[in-house]
């Protein structure tokens, strides 16, 4: 093992392009601190691990020269193999120590001990050119140890240790790993003090110093100086447990066969058809990208959902990715294949347009959310929907980032609304088990991705599969199951429930009330109509039956939304009637939202009085299945084909209705006396009256219209909208 010293002596480090972007966080930073502070207290070294090293060689393979300072100072270049994090660590550390202001006025006031460790710290991380400049007189500047194929990360490592530029302008730091580099920086600077307990000392931070340099250990593995195949050694590496990523080694396998593949073509005399050159920059601008739209951690991920588009592999997991990989190429290395030489190029070509596209559409970086350069205003709306509102499976993000990468900006725009629908309809509102469809949406992709399939054709099918797994009618139908007595929303999906009477509270009055971020927020907003508690005279009147009221109240028809969680609590468990009306200073449904204004609406259908029972609550959900056909029917033929409920529904309906007839004789004997001032009901002249009353009443609640479905109608589609059939033609010329 070597001090710090031994290790950076005569030294430049060069960040190939097949190495990751710097990506350490502050907490990393804080544990090599800390345990360089323990090794202090204990009077120990720190061992910081083996660094694999390789001498940097030229286009040819060559080992370039050794580099040769003015002074006549020899220095060897070495690509980083592993380490870097490291590396680069240790010499932030060591600047923030030989620019600490203690230090600095130490040396400047001639303190011998301060000068001596500042100059070993400044040798850490640069070297210095020479005395003098070309005209005898300027000094040429010192540099940086470290090498960097970036110029944005060399701007910035030039700024923190030399402060050139002094400072750095919005403009110039565009990427994660140089947010890093400052953010790991500021944090060495501000906390030095604090971790080793300085107090201010000035003969305690030169002993910092001092430990820093002597008691910091690295082992230095030079691959040039052994028969060592680096590709088996970082193999290695990781069956020992070191932590490489399923990227990392499907990346590491790639190379080892497209330098067997060069020595190969060498040899016959022919062009390579892959190079590790290409690789290494293929795999820079994928961890790039990852890094930019700060999605660092789903590099696994994102390489996985590409094998799986490539080859439909919808079961295919993250930690088998190198597996699969190492399986269907690793003959690769030993000799040459046509097609799966083909195979993979297609695969190593793929990783970056295929992880930006995903980026693009997934991070969470401020001012690149639904970037609108990259997409419509409308597309964003739907994005947002999808990923923030609703909670979005894994199999749609294939579909997704396959459509973002291969449509328009138009095409993607109507893809992204149909996605929006699909993922509603089959996995909001959970009707059936989830897994249902899956392997559908990643066969979606690979058409997409692989075959290049027309934007019109994808719309077709996704139309078959929601018609499929979450149609309107029918026996298992959307509407059916919101009418169906069941405990209706139960088992929706995340904040699917919320998002529903929202999105339809939203279309009634555009722009009324936004979206609660808040989960406990949202939760309070919905409002039983019919109370969880009814125990009370407003309640117990018209649901005499508690067991029958507990089954009643978790019915989709029996919620609303309330204006925020205050209006909520207002409304408590008084009586449809106090809900419902406005004389009076507490909040009702018709201060509300429209969605509560409805209901208000619908409670007052039987007459003057308000009520809320069976056949209100089942208008309700009608209601809610005309707004879910209106706000989520697809352009297709199949998804809006008139319908009607089944006879079973209807049933139950008319039994509603009969029920409320005969609860509420009373107001109709009411009426027949006040209108044809007789009391006889018994006699021809009220039954009259009375079957008038009823077929007016029918007419007045549409019983006999809100049970047939006209989902073009409902939907309001214009007479040139395009639709499609759900059956995927054949692909255009």
């Amino acid at each position: 093992m070597n001090t710090l010293g031994t290790f950076y002596n005569n030294k430049i480090f060069v960040i190939p392009p097949q190495q990751r972007p710097y990506s350490w966080e502050k907490l990393h930073v804080k544990a090599l601190l800390d345990d360089l502070r323990i090794a202090i207290d204990r009077t120990e070294e720190h061992y910081c691990g083996p660094v694999f090293l390789d001498r940097t060689r030229d286009e040819n393979g060559n080992a370039e020269d050794v580099f040769v300072t003015p002074t006549n100072v020899n220095l060897t270049r070495h690509d980083v193999l592993d380490g870097q994090q490291r590396i680069t660590t240790i010499m932030l550390i060591a600047a923030a120590l030989a620019k600490d202001e203690q230090i600095v006025d130490a040396v400047a006031a001639g303190n011998g001990p301060a000068s001596t460790v500042q100059g070993q710290l400044k040798d850490l991380y640069s070297y210095a050119m020479g005395p003098l400049g070309e005209d005898g007189e300027d000094p040429l500047p010192d540099t940086s140890r470290l090498v960097y194929n970036d110029g944005d990360m060399e701007l910035t490592m030039n700024h923190l240790l030399f402060d050139d530029p002094p400072r750095l302008r919005n403009n110039q730091i565009v990427k994660s790993a140089q947010n890093k580099l400052l953010s790991n920086f500021k944090f060495i600077k501000d906390n030095l003090d604090v971790i080793f307990n300085v107090n201010g000392n000035i003969n305690t931070k030169i002993n910092v110093c001092r430990r820093f340099l002597l008691k910091m250990k690295m082992k230095m593995i030079m691959m040039d100086q052994h028969s060592f195949n680096k590709y088996t050694v970082f193999e290695s590496i990781n069956n020992r447990g070191l932590g490489l990523g399923e990227f990392d080694k499907i990346k590491n396998l790639a190379l080892h066969i497209a330098d067997q593949h060069e020595k190969r073509s060498d040899d016959d005399g022919t062009a390579p058809l892959i190079t590790k050159q290409h690789i290494q920059a293929q795999w820079y601008s994928t961890i790039s990208h990852l890094h930019d739209y700060q999605l660092e951690k789903y590099e696994d991920r994102c390489i996985n959902d590409l094998w799986k588009v490539i080859y439909n592999l919808g079961n295919s997991k993250e930690s088998e990715a190198f597996n699969k990989f190492k399986a269907k190429f690793q003959s690769l290395v030993d000799s040459d294949n046509g097609n799966k030489m083909t195979q993979l190029i297609t695969y190593v070509n793929n990783w970056s347009p295929y992880t930006q596209a995903y980026c693009q559409i997934y991070t969470k970086k401020v001012g690149e959310e639904f970037n609108l350069a990259n997409m419509t205003a409308n597309t964003a709306t739907n994005l947002n929907r999808i990923l923030n509102k609703i909670n979005l499976p894994d199999e749609f993000k294939l579909p997704l980032t396959s459509g973002f990468l291969r449509y328009t900006q138009q095409e993607f725009e109507k893809f992204s609304e149909c996605m929006e629908k699909a993922l509603f309809r089959m996995h909001g509102i959970k009707t059936k088990p989830v897994s249902r469809g899956r392997g559908s949406f990643t066969k979606l992709a690979q058409n997409i991705f692989s075959s290049h399939q027309t934007i019109s054709n994808s719309i077709s099918e996704i139309c078959r599969y929601v018609t499929e797994y979450a149609p309107f009618s029918g026996v298992d139908g959307l509407v059916e199951h919101f009418i169906s007595g069941k405990e209706a929303y139960g088992k929706w999906r995340g904040y699917s429930l919320y998002y529903f009477l929202y999105r339809v509270d939203e279309k009634l009055s555009p722009g009324a009330v936004g979206w609660i971020a808040d989960n406990d927020e949202r939760d309070e907003q919905i409002e039983h109509i019919l109370p969880n508690s009814h125990r009370n005279p407003g309640w117990t009147t018209t649901w005499p039956n508690a067991d029958t009221a507990d089954t009643w109240k978790n019915r989709l028809g029996n919620l609303t939304l309330t204006r925020d969680s205050a209006s909520n609590n207002q409304l408590h468990t008084y009586s449809i009637e106090r809900k419902c009306r406005t004389n009076r200073p507490r909040y009702a449904y018709l201060d509300g939202r429209h969605i509560e204004r409805r209901v208000a609406g619908i409670a007052t259908r039987f007459s003057v009085s308000e009520r809320w029972e069976k056949l209100q609550i089942m208008l309700h959900e009608l209601k809610y299945s005309r707004n879910l056909i209106e706000l989520w029917s697809l352009p297709c033929d199949c998804d809006l084909e008139d319908f009607e409920l089944t006879q079973d529904s209807k049933n139950k309906i008319e039994l509603c209705f009969s029920e409320m007839i005969e609860l509420h004789e009373d107001e109709i004997q009411a009426s027949f006396i006040e209108d044809e001032d007789n009391e006889d009901f018994d006699g021809p002249e009220y039954q009259d009256f009375r079957n008038l009353y009823i077929q007016n009443l029918r007419n007045i609640l549409d019983i006999d219209v809100i049970t047939r479905f006209n989902p073009r109608e409902i939907s309001e589609l214009p007479d040139d909208a395009e639709i499609f059939p759900c059956e995927v033609p054949d692909e255009e010329e």
